[in-house]
């Protein structure tokens, strides 16, 4: 019996777990270096891309303890368009994400809609309590998404990042809409 509350829909994408149909546009966008370069990540080989969707595609939503990565789909043509990256505490009463979006799907509200979805399918389908997620304070956009989501900036510190000193904003949310 298949529990998994996979594939979550929202107005404009779903999300659900990766397939291996999955491959040409996730590697696409994640050998993108306008893609990677705010994110902790860097751009992949095809092979690392490959056993990234492989590894990912056993995984059935929510998994304790570990990174898992969901499928960004939009919903008018079943396009892949970004993945987010979640992990649950061993208690799960806590958790964090990170998100990335195909450039050229960025600047179109969808990293807004699957950080407001990603909220209500873990609070409403897990025990977790507080959600938070880490961002370059250079990134606006990715700001913006998350304060729309209802997230408040928790704290900020210097980080490196990439070989560089910057400034990384710490957002959450707690179950209740509250600072914890």
């Amino acid at each position: 019996m298949n529990t998994s509350p996979l594939p979550w829909r929202a107005q404009r994408v779903m999300l659900r777990s990766f397939c291996p149909e999955d491959l040409h546009h996730f590697h696409g966008y994640r050998s993108d270096p306008r893609v990677a370069q705010l994110q902790g990540w860097e751009p992949h080989t095809l092979e690392q891309s490959q056993q990234f969707v492989d590894a990912q595609s056993q995984l059935s939503f929510p998994v304790a303890g570990q990174w898992q990565q969901l499928a960004v789909v939009r919903l008018s043509d079943q396009q892949l368009i970004g993945d987010v990256g979640i992990w649950l505490s061993e208690a799960l009463d806590e958790a964090e994400f990170g998100l990335s979006i195909t450039h050229d799907a960025q600047g179109q509200g969808y990293g807004r809609e699957v950080c407001g979805s990603l909220l209500e399918l873990i609070f409403s389908t897990t025990p977790v309590t507080r959600v938070i997620a880490c961002t370059d304070r250079r990134n606006r956009a990715c700001i913006k998404a998350l304060q729309h989501a209802g997230m408040q900036l928790e704290l900020c510190r210097q980080a490196q990042y990439k070989g560089e000193t910057c400034e990384e904003l710490q957002f959450v949310i707690c179950h209740d809409g509250k600072l914890a």
